[in-house]
Formats: C-alpha cells, structure tokens, sequence
C-alpha cells in the first residue's frame, strides 16, 4: 500500500495491487459480461495484448486498504474518516463498505457512535473472500466451471475446460493469503530505498 499523510495506508496511484504475468495467447479475446474480478490485460474491456497480467481490480484494491484500516485506530470507523486517513475517495469507502458488509467480512453499527468494524481479524480473512466480497467468484476465462459469460470460440477450442485447475489453483493460493500477511511490514527493497 502507497503512503499518505505518513500514515502507510493510503493507496499510491497504480494499476493494481497484486499482478501475476501470465502467458500471451494471441487471437483470443476476453468476452466481456458482468464485472471481472481479474483483468487479463491493461484495458479490462479490450482484447488480450501486449503484456498480460492477472490484476485485481480497483474496488477489491481499495477493500483491502479499507479493511488493513479498520484493524487500526478506533474500533468503530466511519466512511468519512477511513477516507479521510486513506486518501480513497468517501464515495468509493462507501460502495466498499457495503460490499463488504454484505459478504459478512464487516459489520455496521447504527446510531451517534455508528460505523463499521471488522467481523473477524485480518488474520482470518484471505484475500481470496474480498474479492469475492467485492467482484463475485474468480473467473479467469469465460470457459472455466461456473462463468456467467460465454466464450465465442466455445465450440471448436481444444481448451475448453482446461482452464479450471489453474481458476482452482489461483483460487487456493489467494485462498492462503490473509490480510494479515498483506499488512505486515516489509523491508523496502534497494529500489524503493533509491527513490
């Protein structure tokens, strides 16, 4: 996560928090449906070029700071004032919050000392249920078991079905990965110490 205000939380402007490259695959085109989780390229709605990465998306980025922030300070948090500390936008703290609360990994509380406080400890949050919490299910490609989106070249790829044991392997390996592991301090690498 970037620094803002010296409070080691907000997010630096980037295209994405976690990227994994993967190989090209010339002439495939990622077909578009609902809201991808992962974008298999630099421009989520465009075709497979250049350089492909997995990304997480924005939203789920931003979840991840926002809940890191709810596990410091106050246990009882406001949108204005996570968002004040984390220089994400409030609307967008806001649309994260009630995802959040909705996939159980937050809860709200009414009232004149209402907000929102974590439902369990970063330790026990993969990364793998904020994204879920924010995205819906890890489809990698439009033919893996459970996509909502068709593939157009369904019917005569000699793919077709191949790409689940690397959705299930990428799922189990953000499935292994708390919150608590991304928050943990590291040492800056002689790179970042240059800058």
């Amino acid at each position: 996560m970037g620094n803002g205000a010296g409070n080691g939380l907000a997010p630096e402007p980037r295209s994405a928090a976690i990227c994994v490259p993967i190989a090209q695959m010339p002439g495939r085109a990622l077909t578009s449906g609902p809201p991808s989780l992962i974008c298999v390229n630099q421009d989520p709605a465009g075709p497979l070029t250049g350089n492909c990465m997995l990304r997480l998306s924005k939203l789920a980025d931003y979840a991840v700071v926002v809940l890191v922030r709810l596990a410091h300070g106050e246990p009882v948090q406001t949108s204005p004032g996570i968002a004040a500390v984390t220089g994400v936008p409030e609307p967008t703290v806001a649309k994260v919050l009630k995802a959040l609360a909705a996939g159980g990994l937050v809860t709200s509380q009414r009232g004149a000392r209402g907000g929102y406080r974590l439902a369990r400890p970063l330790a026990s949050i993969p990364v793998a249920d904020v994204i879920s919490a924010i995205d819906g299910p890890v489809h990698l490609t439009a033919c893996v078991e459970g996509s909502h989106t068709k593939c157009e070249a369904e019917n005569s790829c000699a793919c077709r079905g191949g790409w689940d044991p690397v959705n299930d392997a990428v799922m189990q390996a953000l499935g292994t990965i708390s919150l608590a592991d991304i928050a943990a301090p590291r040492p800056r690498s002689p790179t970042q110490l240059s800058k």
